[in-house]
């Protein structure tokens, strides 16, 4: 995201658990206030394969934040 951000693309990270119906639901809320819509969903999800793994800590933007069309 750092890349995207420095090349003037105002993006941002929402955590999700697919399993998790609230998550999905939390999710979403999210989206529609910050952004208003969804131009662009990049799902990166991954299986550890068994090894132990701390879930990524996503910061979403603050409140107010400024949006322009792309």
């Amino acid at each position: 995201m750092e890349r995207l951000r420095a090349a003037g693309v105002d993006a941002f990270g929402v955590p999700l658990d697919v399993t998790d119906d609230a998550s999905v639901t939390a999710a979403a809320r999210l989206v529609e206030e910050q952004a208003g819509r969804l131009d662009v969903l990049v799902n990166n999800a991954g299986i550890a394969g068994g090894m132990p793994q701390q879930p990524t800590q996503v910061d979403p933007p603050p409140s107010g934040r400024s949006w322009r069309p792309m």
